[in-house]
């Protein structure tokens, strides 16, 4: 066995009349060998994880070397690989260069992964690899070229070069015929690099080079959005995709609105002497994540990076960015097919329901951010007579599970006029974030169709009063809100109650609630008290309200009491943010079959019932292992999104600082209002003050 320093022993495999050295099972059921082991003749996978930075001076005769996370500084020379299939060397950062000669004796290799490295290029000898099926390259920033030797990859498969900065797609990529998976990415600063041949300036991706791959499935390009350079490229994309008939996942950005109209129309080719018009590509996607419109990257983003990231790698999304009215025509007919939608900035609509929503009856995920015009999400007069009138009054959003709300300068309601019985009736999760106008939530009708919420987020909105809106007595009696298990309220000041009376959330197990001074009445825990598990708040708020409490609701509700630290309301909010896309995904368990009875052996076979346990063993420690990743990835991205509060708090404490009546402001975004109008009218004076030091004639 391997001893605690990650180090391990050597069998003799006598099994077999040449005996060989075999490492033996270590740490999270991996193969291993010592990184200053003398070389030798290793069978099966051998994995090298080291701490210090090393030269690798194994010959390998196993058919999977694994050699990730360590600090690989260097790589032997001409290795003798004649059985090599499988080859991971990635996240070894000190890895600059790879020798020229490194895959001379390879012959066999079909997988190859060198993702999160710092290479610069690959080596000639690349082109030896005639059975590599499937090449790696994510993150490796440093990349910038590849060799013209790439083309003689004609068997390859897969070839992943997403978070590199490519200064161009070289033609021979387009020898790859064989190619399914093709994901690249360009530097921003791509357009200084192009070359001029014989007077010709050469493009940045070689033309007709896509549309030569044939075989491809999926089609990822990630470029920076400032690049004006992109619109050209793009457009001859757009020209070559209908010629991709196995085509089923893209990954594009548009520029422009009118470049994505371009690919939603039916497109001619020449075939011999005849004008084709090649089908509409867009419907027979299986999957895509579409950008349109031209945008900066905000140094400072009002909502989490990670939230943003997981968003657009949503199945079939499409993320919409400083939309005006006069192209939403064109945005509505895209929407037919959008599962996931990203309103990010848009400058003059005024309610979602601007869009057709019957084209819009597969949406499930919709995040609105920053559209300043917007008054109401959904709804109005004119919205239920037109779908009365064409008959199509069937329910709206119906299959949405997670709406999100932030930054809505002049939101004042999620739906306005009369609903149609079934719409919403899908959501699962409601997060609304500052929103300064603000004032409720939901009113009777809404409730009574968001039969499947479980989760309620409101922080920031300093107008909102109560939660519900309880315009009369109709349906007052029945509990709303049945599945609702989580609610979070933070920096609500003037929220006085929260459902003004009306019975929901009979399910409730958990409420945190932060910087709400005026709330003293906890109405839905009359209803759901023995079921709610954990309150947290502030310690302060939570004594003001005993009194109003009965002697056994008292004492259940001090046990599940949890005092609220300064801290704790950020990884509250952190926490329902992750959480929401996940939640939503997450299919219902079918049947009740557990792992002990999936895996059950028959009692009269001892043999395979041995074999089953350990299976079942394995399977616990992989899942354990998978939950310990998921747990560290959770509490980084926890630490991230603190930084990102923090940062945002500090900004506005130096605002207060430097510009007056700020600190009279009730909401972040009123604050930010009024530090904008600040800067620009400083900035009329700095002009003001130029032209007349211009103008001045005064001697010297």
């Amino acid at each position: 066995m391997a001893d605690p320093s990650g180090s391990l022993a050597l069998k003799d495999t006598s099994h077999e009349s040449n005996s060989k050295l075999k490492a033996i099972e270590v740490v999270e059921d991996k193969l291993s060998i010592k990184q200053d082991t003398v070389p030798m003749e290793v069978e099966s996978e051998v994995e090298f994880s080291n701490q210090e930075a090393v030269t690798l001076t194994v010959e390998w005769t196993a058919p999977e070397v694994n050699l990730t996370n360590g600090r690989c500084s260097e790589l032997p020379e001409n290795p003798n690989c004649h059985f090599l299939v499988k080859l991971f060397f990635q996240h070894n950062t000190y890895l600059t260069e790879i020798p020229s000669s490194f895959f001379e004796n390879m012959p066999v290799l079909q997988v190859l992964d060198m993702s999160n490295t710092s290479i610069k290029t690959l080596p000639s000898s690349i082109s030896k690899l005639f059975r590599l099926r499937e090449l790696f390259l994510r993150d490796c920033e440093m990349l910038m070229v590849l060799p013209p030797q790439i083309g003689r990859l004609t068997n390859l498969k897969v070839l992943d070069l997403e978070g590199t900065n490519l200064v161009s797609l070289p033609k021979e990529v387009g020898w790859l015929l064989q190619l399914e998976r093709l994901k690249f990415s360009l530097y921003k600063f791509a357009d200084r690099h192009i070359e001029i041949i014989n007077g010709i300036e050469r493009s940045i991706i070689s033309r007709e080079t896509v549309s030569k791959l044939s075989s491809l499935k999926e089609l990822s390009i990630n470029v920076d959005p400032e690049c004006d350079w992109w619109d050209a490229e793009v457009e001859a994309i757009i020209s070559d995709l209908g010629k991709l008939g196995n085509l089923e996942t893209l990954k594009l950005y548009f520029p422009t609105v009118e470049l994505l109209d371009k690919f939603l129309q039916p497109r001619c080719a020449k075939r011999l002497q005849w004008d084709v018009v090649m089908p509409l590509i867009y419907p027979t996607l299986s999957n895509f994540s579409f950008i349109v419109g031209r945008h900066n990257d905000h140094i400072m983003s009002s909502i989490p990076r990670e939230l943003q990231d997981e968003f657009v790698k949503l199945k079939k999304c499409l993320k919409y960015v400083n939309g005006k009215g006069d192209m939403d025509a064109i945005i509505a007919n895209a929407l037919e097919h959008v599962e996931a939608l990203f309103l990010d900035r848009h400058w003059t609509i005024q309610r979602l329901s601007i869009f057709d929503m019957e084209k819009m009856d597969k949406l499930k995920f919709c995040l609105i951010v920053e559209c300043n015009e917007m008054n109401t999400i959904l709804g109005g007069s004119t919205l239920y007579q037109g779908l009365v009138k064409t008959g199509d009054g069937g329910p709206i959003f119906g299959s949405l599970h997670y709406l999100g709300i932030h930054y809505m300068k002049n939101l004042r309601s999620i739906w306005r006029g009369p609903i149609i019985d079934g719409s919403l009736s899908s959501l699962k999760i409601l997060a609304i974030h500052t929103c300064p106008v603000l004032r409720t939530i939901f009113n009777l009708r809404l409730l009574d169709n968001l039969v499947f919420l479980q989760e309620l987020i409101v922080e920031d909105c300093p107008k909102v009063r109560s939660l519900v809106t309880r315009e009369s007595s109709l349906l007052q009696h029945k509990d709303f809100l049945p599945r609702l298990k989580k609610i979070s309220l933070l920096h609500l000041p003037e929220l006085h109650n929260i459902s003004s009376g009306v019975w929901i959330a009979p399910r409730l197990e958990k409420m945190v609630i932060y910087d709400c001074p005026k709330l003293k009445n906890l109405h839905p825990l009359e209803r759901c008290s023995r079921d709610i598990k954990e309150i947290k708040g502030e310690s302060e708020w939570w004594e003001s309200n005993k009194s109003d409490w009965s002697s056994e609701q008292h004492d259940y509700l001090v046990r599940v009491f949890v005092p609220l630290e300064d801290d704790d309301s950020n990884d509250e909010l952190v926490e329902a943010v992750q959480v929401s896309l996940h939640m939503s995904q997450i299919p219902p368990l079918h049947g009740s079959t557990t792992l002990a009875t999936t895996l059950a052996p028959p009692p009269s076979d001892v043999q395979t019932a041995s074999t089953l346990h350990q299976a079942t063993a394995s399977f616990k420690e992989k899942v354990a292992e998978k939950l310990d990743v998921e747990l560290d990835e959770k509490n980084f991205r926890g630490k991230k999104e603190k930084v990102r509060r923090s940062r945002i708090r500090d900004m506005i404490s130096k605002i207060k600082e430097l510009i007056p009546n700020v600190d009279k402001q009730t909401s972040t975004a009123d604050m930010l209002d009024l530090a904008a109008g600040y800067i620009e009218d400083l900035q009329n004076e700095v002009k003001t003050l130029r032209d007349l030091r211009d103008e001045c004639k005064c001697s010297k």
